[in-house]
This record gives C-alpha cells, structure tokens and sequence, in this order.
C-alpha cells in the first residue's frame, strides 16, 4: 500500500510539474536565440546559442516610468525589482539573468527593434577589454531584426544609451561591433 502511495505522489508531483511548465511556455510572447562574440565555448549551451526569453511585452505605463526614471538612473534601479519579470535571458556561464522590461517596436522595411533592461550587469568575464564597473547595476539590451527575424544585438551599461520615445531606450554607441550575433526569432510554444 505504502508503494502505491508513494507512486500516485510521485505521479501527481510530475503531472503538475509538467502543467505548471507548459503554463509558463505557454505565457511566452517571443523567444530570440544568438551566439555570444567571442564568448569561449566551454561556457555556452550544447547548440553553442544562448536565449531570451519573454513572457510579457511592458506596458505603456511601464514605458512612461521607464522615461521618467532615467532623469536620474539611480531610480530606475530602484524602481526595477518592483516591476513583474517580462523574461529571462541566458548568459555564458550558466547565469539567467531577469528582464525587467521588454519593448518591440516595428520598423517600416519591416523589421523590429526590442529592447531590454536586465536588471544586473552583464560581464563579459571573458573579454579582458571589457568595460565592467560595479556602479552600472543594469543592463540594456538592443537587438535589431530584419523581416525575416534575424538580425544582431548591443549591450550598453552605465551611460551607454539614451531615451527614445517608441522603445523608451536605445544604444547610443552603434558603431561598436554587436556582441549579440545570428540573432534569430524562434517558435515560441
């Protein structure tokens, strides 16, 4: 009896946990996977590609606020990990890191461009000539598609981007190579 038991648990145990999984890929509204430049292959997924994925766009509200907060940057970060989660992205090293914010905006030849804010630094742990500094608690994330999906990515951190009225940031810099490359829109489930 004590077997049965223990077998209707365990089976009920992963039928939930199979539900409460298939709810949360589900509530995706976008996925994008990209290869790292130069980030050493020890440290990424078996397919070499690291992901993001969204659950959420951010709202008009959260956009408005996101504007608001970068008069002084100090209070974005403070106002980030009040805001819900609107994806997770993978990073070298086996890190996930929260999005906070999430924003498509459309392009006219067809494309989009989304922008992220993540709310830790992205490191480049690998890349000696990185510019990391403890003072930038935040990241933007920039990947720019075509109309087929594809495209390529820049991250910025401190003072690295600037306010724009349809995504509410955008790198500044976009003359630096893309560290996001072969960015391409996946199926979402």
């Amino acid at each position: 009896m004590h077997r049965f038991v223990v077998a209707l648990l365990t089976a009920a145990a992963t039928i939930g946990i199979t539900a409460v999984l298939s709810a949360e890929t589900a509530r995706s509204v976008a996925q994008y996977s990209f290869v790292v430049a130069n980030a050493p292959k020890d440290a990424l997924s078996s397919d070499g590609r690291m992901r993001v994925r969204l659950m959420r766009w951010s709202t008009d509200d959260e956009r408005r606020q996101l504007m608001a907060a970068l008069e002084e940057p100090s209070k974005l970060l403070s106002a980030l990990p009040y805001v819900a989660v609107a994806g997770y992205l993978q990073w070298p090293g086996g890190l996930e890191h929260s999005v906070r914010y999430a924003r498509q905006t459309a392009r006219p030849d067809g494309g989009a461009d989304i922008v992220m804010v993540v709310e830790r630094p992205l490191w480049l742990w690998w890349d000696p000539a990185a510019r990391w500094s403890a003072d930038h608690q935040f990241t933007v994330v920039q990947i720019r598609l075509n109309k087929d999906g594809r495209g390529e990515g820049r991250i910025a951190t401190g003072d690295g981007f600037t306010r724009d009225s349809g995504g509410g940031l955008v790198i500044s810099d976009t003359a630096t190579p893309a560290l996001l490359t072969d960015v391409r829109r996946e199926p979402v489930g």
